[in-house]
């Protein structure tokens, strides 16, 4: 049973790859391609499956990443995928030097082949306070082509409330029929060196040959894959058919568990809404025995960035830099972003078959006292010189015989010393599972889990040979947010609204089919870019322009 497991773990993606030929491929459409420090790039993104040409929903997750002209990663980010789509913000600090950068992203499953199949899309940052290495001219937006006021692609029809309009003045966008998949951003035009852009519909038509390539990465299709390999700490070499559990501790803690294949190699697929930052590698091992875990890098370590020419602008366009900046910081001040939502933990393992909260019971001194006398479930017996716990089988209403998986707070533990030696005061409640459980290719006969008050491992060490791994989490998508002046009179609001980018959706299919958008303080001349699939299939690029006095 467990090799029937580990093969459908680990051989079924390669299979998927070598009688299909299944290879996905990422799109970004970003708000704009100029930014300047302080400001925020706001992003959707579309996972395309190349051999059915449409969205796909295998992979949960994809990896995004700024790449300087140097070549090195200066911001990272995970990105939650839901059925092919993820929407989310990537803030510019004040210390990033000008130039050009890279924006790119890709899968786990895109991983397996060539840096070339990586969505990227390059992008000019501009620090008004850092001086940029090189300054020069670049085609602005108005450099790509605009389809006709009146006209949309692929027969996506929008209708605009009004296209010359007021500062601080609603404006409706009415959709005909709502996409399968499309983002909308609404920009203003000015005179900053910026990229153009990439359409949703060059991108994908533009495609790219598979390859044969060795399968390294295995799909994220339930949530992350983490991989590595088993090494015997003495020798360096690496080792089969060891066991190694990987949790991420908290009160909603979480807990993989892999057997190491032939080659050594270990996969953990944590559950999709894992948030911690840091995970705890726990292997079995004997007294003689010492392993350690060598992850494989979560983000890809291989750059293709070319600079297409330095960044070069004059005093007017160093003049509008810092007066974005300005803008940035006096719209941070007036009108912050909302807090993102706690997204709550995975519930592992189902309801216990007995809880027990300990502060309902007398404290007793010792946890010896407590499982005793509050907890027949567990049976204690003294053998070679230390403690063994067995749980209740509570199908034949007898102890298992074999030891059962012991965690605190998620993290497991080896020996039922170890639990009876904690503060009994610390922990918070003990939870009992009284039947065989299965975590992957691993067995136990039965399941104790105790709860620290916090979450924190208190009074717990975690032993020696236990790795803590970085990791880093998926981020929630920051919802964007703008003024309503529905009602409301210009001259009765005296805090400043000195937005640039008036709208922006990286999932518009979820909205209604009018919405409504409020312009600002800046005058000028605004670009409405919608990129998306329609529900026929087709691609949409729509592009249209409006006025502000």
């Amino acid at each position: 049973m467990k090799k029937w497991l580990l093969y459908l773990i680990v051989f079924l993606p390669v299979s998927l790859y070598a009688q299909t030929g299944y290879r996905e491929q990422l799109y970004l459409h970003t708000d704009r391609t100029v930014y300047v420090t302080g400001e925020t790039i706001w992003y959707s993104a579309y996972l395309f499956d190349m051999g059915r040409q449409q969205v796909s929903s295998v992979s949960r997750q994809c990896y995004l990443e700024l790449i300087s002209e140097e070549r090195k990663p200066v911001l990272q980010q995970v990105v939650r995928l839901d059925d092919g789509r993820g929407a989310g913000s990537l803030p510019i600090g004040n210390q990033l030097p000008a130039g050009r950068y890279q924006l790119r992203a890709y899968t786990n499953w895109m991983k397996n082949f060539d840096a070339r199949f990586f969505f990227t899309q390059e992008l000019v940052v501009l620090n008004p306070f850092v001086a940029a290495k090189n300054i020069g001219a670049s085609p602005g937006p108005d450099a790509s082509p605009i389809t006709a006021a009146g006209t949309a692609t692929n027969n996506f029809l929008l209708q605009l409330s009004a296209e010359k309009l007021h500062r601080r003045e609603n404006f409706t966008i009415r959709f005909d029929s709502m996409p399968a998949a499309a983002s909308i951003a609404v920009a203003r035009i000015d005179d900053l060196p910026a990229p153009p852009a990439i359409s949703i519909a060059a991108y994908f038509r533009a495609g790219g040959a598979s390859e044969k390539h060795v399968i390294s990465y295995l799909p994220e299709m339930e949530g992350p894959v983490l991989g590595g390999y088993l090494v015997d700490k003495t020798t360096g070499k690496r080792v089969a058919g060891k066991t190694g559990f990987l949790s991420a501790p908290g009160i909603d803690y979480t807990l993989a568990a892999s057997v190491s294949d032939d080659s050594g190699r270990l996969f953990f697929n944590l559950p999709l809404g894992t948030n911690v930052k840091e995970l705890v590698f726990h292997p079995l091992q004997s007294n003689n025995e010492q392993f350690v875990w060598e992850p494989q890098p979560l983000y890809a370590d291989s750059y293709n960035f070319e600079p297409s020419q330095p960044v070069v602008y004059g005093s007017q366009a160093e003049a509008l830099a810092k007066e974005r900046n300005l803008n940035s910081q006096l719209m941070a001040a007036y009108h912050p972003l909302p807090n993102d939502s706690a997204r709550p933990g995975p519930v592992m393992f189902g309801a216990p078959d007995k809880h027990y909260e300990l502060d309902l019971y007398t404290r007793f001194p010792t946890m010896e006292e407590v499982i005793h006398e509050f907890i027949p479930e567990i049976r204690m017996r003294r053998s070679d010189g230390g403690i063994r716990f067995n749980v209740k089988n509570s199908i034949f209403n007898d102890f298992f015989l074999n030891e059962p998986l012991l965690l605190i707070d998620g993290v497991p533990v080896d020996h039922a010393d170890d639990i009876i030696k904690l503060d009994p005061v610390k922990i918070k409640s003990v939870s009992v599972y009284t039947r065989k459980m299965f975590l992957g290719p691993v067995v136990k006969e039965g399941l104790i889990v105790l709860r620290t008050y916090k979450g924190d491992l208190n009074g717990y060490t975690v032993p020696k040979n236990d790795m803590v791994v970085q990791y880093s989490p998926s981020s929630a998508a920051t919802g964007f947010s703008a003024p309503d002046y529905s009602g409301k009179s210009f001259q009765s609001l005296r805090i400043p609204d000195r937005r640039s980018l008036l709208y922006w959706n990286g999932l518009l299919e979820r909205a209604n089919k009018e919405i409504t958008i409020s312009t600002s303080d800046l005058p000028g001349i605004y670009l409405i870019t919608i990129e998306g699939i329609s529900r026929s299939g087709t691609f949409i690029h729509v592009q249209k322009k409006i006025s502000v006095e």
